[in-house]
């Protein structure tokens, strides 16, 4: 952190675009893999996203089961999913949401600047080679209206329980993305305000504590 990305990967400033990322202190145990597209079921009520952050059309980036669209659809908001997991979009689709088979990539670079209310993605970006996230955040940036939000969320690899309880096990992970690291990433493809918002914290009794020296 620190160091400015080199001109060829840095984009133009966004005046008002604004990030927030959802890092998970301590992995919850899930069905199935913990890989893109493979998460099972809705999250429990304390940890559903806060849909009043998504002004418009939103977009859910590697939208599984389309979690975050059922809550978008529940409240009247309009969205739609991409996934590289067919089985994971037909599930979708049954459900009458809207959602597709593709590469991020080259689906926001279809849309128009600016056209997105929102866009949120849940344990994707610790999935993508370095240059494809620089990639998804600038184009993000561009695709995403003024004083919208982009929200990241991702497992915390400086939770030692939750790197090596859940991140290595994924055979599918580029790399730890730790906080400040995506922080900054964010920062510097032109997102003037992010914030970090720490979740599902390691139960108090299963943590180590000092012990008393014998006197």
């Amino acid at each position: 952190p620190g160091r400015p990305l080199p001109a060829r990967l840095r984009p133009a400033f966004l005046p008002a675009a604004r990030a927030l990322l959802l890092v998970r202190l301590a992995a919850r145990k899930r069905r199935g893999a913990l890989g893109l597209g493979q998460r099972h079921g809705r999250p429990p009520p304390g940890r559903r996203l806060d849909v009043g952050l998504v002004l418009g059309e939103g977009c859910g980036v590697g939208c599984g089961r389309g979690e975050f669209l059922d809550l978008l659809q529940e409240r009247g908001i309009g969205a739609h999913g991409i996934d590289i997991n067919r089985e994971m979009v037909e599930e979708c689709q049954s459900r009458g949401l809207k959602a597709e088979v593709g590469d991020v990539l080259t689906h926001l670079d279809g849309l128009e600047d600016e056209s997105l209310g929102g866009l949120f993605a849940a344990q994707v970006v610790e999935h993508l080679q370095p240059d494809y996230l620089v990639r998804f955040l600038n184009l993000a940036g561009r695709k995403l209206r003024p004083d919208t939000k982009i929200v990241l969320e991702t497992i915390n690899p400086s939770c030692w329980f939750a790197f090596f309880n859940a991140y290595i096990r994924d055979i599918t992970h580029a790399q730890p993305l730790h906080p400040d690291t995506l922080q900054y990433l964010l920062t510097a493809s032109g997102f003037q305000r992010t914030t970090i918002r720490y979740s599902a914290p390691y139960p108090e009794d299963g943590k180590l504590h000092h012990a008393e020296a014998p006197s």
